[in-house]
């Protein structure tokens, strides 16, 4: 018979436990004697006497009762802090949040959810391509972690607790009634109306207004918007020469000692119509065939296509000659080419109606590199063009001098706008606030106040009857073509109808499209009418009711309250 030994077998001498505790004991009234005595210290000691690690709450799993520990619970806290690094989380967390982390941790744990590479590998190229990361160890190692197998360990864990909410979320599915109640929200229909302050109104005043020269030099500097600017800008612009080889031309014997000779095969006729058809072959716009075929056939252009076929192939030739020559003047005579040059700086909107060279093509030149020749010839009828630019010309803005009186006038717009929004801003301030109300409180009216308001500003008070909050296009007015004001109000208005008050009057709305500021009270709101859905909304109501429904758990069911609910969680206090 083997004799047990002491290293392997599980010790049967129960009379050294009391001797250890009393060692444990003695330890304790050591230290309390050495130390102050403080809360953590008695409950590290009553922790040590009894066993087990320190508890911060318990729950109710679906297996029976579990214990949050101390320990997890920093470990929940930790997980909770790379959350918001990595995956832009709450900044900070307070108690209940972490012990819903930890909740969360160990209901994955009992749900024993799985999270398998593959899914981490598709978090990973998503994040280098959000980071513009070529390496993956510049991510992890961005992060502060030893390891990629740390960093995805924490990932992994992240991924675990997204797949135990999808899982506990499968189960939410709206009822009929749910259903309607959020189409009747989501397509609530308000009835309101407005009033408008248009800049043209202050055309007059804004002009009779002059800008000191300091006023007007900052404006130029830095209120310009886009297109004031733009139209301002003085243009690119760019001198070149060009070689200009003609059809005529290509019987001479000049050109003849120099350019292929061969003729063209089928295969290469079909490339060359094929990617040069729409830029050299389109239709008229008088052509009845223009949008049904945009360019001419092949059948049409009958022997014009293999002329400018062998009209681009001398051109490619003449452009791999002319690359290191020096004197452009003495080669042009010798091959038997025009060269034209254009010393002064031609601007790029004039280059397309030069005489022998304009085309639309030819402005790639203010762009092109300096002192090089474009790659293709410009090919243009009977006529094909090298080019290359020598000065460029960048777009710039004049001096102000140069163009004050255009930057008077804009800043007059711009005078306009400031006078329309201040008059607007005027009719809302005077508005009397009700009684009781703070201020800063929203400016509530009678429908009848607001519109005798409007009648003594002298402007016209328009109402918009009951429409949906948001485009539906069963039931949304005809609106005209050039009409976008009142489709623009009805989505301004229909975005915040919720936060609003019947009677509410909201703050000026500025409208740039049309350069003015409109004022809007909202009259009323109501549901939509539940047995006015169309057979088409049915499939959007279900979608946005589910939606809104798991929207509700993973806010409120995965929250610490909810979990409390659930799961029975109860904080357990450290004191005696």
């Amino acid at each position: 018979m083997n004799t047990p030994n002491k290293d392997t077998s599980p010790s049967t001498q129960e009379p050294e436990a009391p001797k250890n505790k009393w060692v444990l004991l003695g330890l304790a009234i050591f230290c309390l004697l050495i130390f102050s005595i403080s809360q953590p210290m008695t409950t590290v000691f009553r922790n040590m006497m009894n066993g087990g690690p320190p508890e911060r709450a318990r729950m109710e799993l679906p297996s029976g009762p579990a214990v949050i520990t101390l320990e997890e619970y920093r470990v929940a806290s930790s997980y909770l802090h790379w959350d918001s690094r990595i995956l832009g989380g709450p900044s900070s967390s307070n108690e209940e949040q972490i012990l819903a982390m930890a909740a969360k941790r160990k209901l994955a744990d009992e749900l024993e959810i799985v999270v398998d590479d593959s899914r981490i590998s598709d978090v990973l190229s998503i994040q280098m391509q959000q980071l513009r990361q070529a390496k993956y160890s510049d991510i992890w190692r961005g992060y502060g972690f030893r390891s990629g197998l740390e960093y995805e360990s924490i990932l992994r864990e992240f991924l675990r607790v997204q797949l135990l909410g999808e899982l506990l979320a499968s189960g939410v599915n709206p009822g009929p009634e749910e259903t309607f109640d959020q189409w009747a929200k989501d397509f609530s229909e308000i009835r309101y109306q407005w009033v408008n302050f248009s800049a043209n109104e202050f055309e007059k005043e804004a002009a009779e207004l002059n800008p000191e020269d300091d006023i007007l030099a900052t404006f130029y500097e830095n209120d310009l918007d886009y297109q004031q600017r733009s139209q301002l800008e003085n243009e690119e612009s760019v001198a070149f020469e060009a070689l200009v080889l003609t059809q005529d031309a290509l019987g001479t014997e000049l050109v003849q000692a120099w350019a292929p000779s061969e003729e063209p095969s089928e295969e290469a006729l079909q490339a060359f119509f094929d990617f040069r058809r729409f830029s050299l072959y389109p239709r008229d716009d008088a052509d009845p065939k223009k949008e049904t075929e945009p360019s001419l056939t092949r059948d049409e252009l009958g022997e014009r296509l293999a002329q400018d076929y062998i009209l681009n192939r001398a051109a490619l030739e003449l452009r791999s000659l002319v690359t290191d020559v020096e004197d452009l003047s003495a080669f042009a005579a010798e091959k038997g080419v025009e060269l034209v040059r254009f010393e002064e700086a031609v601007p790029s909107s004039e280059l397309p109606e030069l005489e022998r060279v304009g085309s639309s093509t030819l402005r790639e030149i203010a762009f092109a590199e300096l002192n090089k020749w474009l790659g293709e010839p410009i090919l243009k009828e009977n006529t094909a063009v090298l080019a290359r630019p020598t000065e460029q010309n960048a777009r710039a803005m004049p001096e102000l001098a140069e163009v004050r009186e255009s930057v008077v006038d804009f800043w007059h717009e711009k005078e306009q706008a400031r006078l329309a929004r201040e008059a607007a801003e005027a009719f809302v301030a005077a508005i009397p606030l009700a009684e009781g109300a703070l201020e800063g409180d929203p400016a509530t009216q009678t429908s009848e106040e607001f519109a005798s308001a409007v009648a003594v500003s002298g402007r016209v008070i328009r109402v918009q009857d009951w429409i949906c909050r948001r485009m539906r296009m069963v039931t949304d007015p005809h609106w005209e073509a050039d009409e976008k004001v009142r489709p623009w109000i009805r989505n301004m208005v229909g975005a915040k109808a919720e936060e609003l008050l019947d009677g509410e009057v909201l703050e000026p709305i500025e409208n740039a499209r049309e350069g003015a500021y409109v004022v809007v009270q909202l009259l009323g709101q109501r549901d939509a009418n539940r047995e006015k859905m169309w057979p088409g909304e049915l499939d959007y109501a279900r979608r946005t009711a589910r939606q809104e429904a798991l929207r509700r758990f993973w806010d409120e069911g995965l929250s610490y309250e909810g979990l409390a609910r659930a799961y029975k969680i109860e904080k357990v206090s450290n004191e005696n």
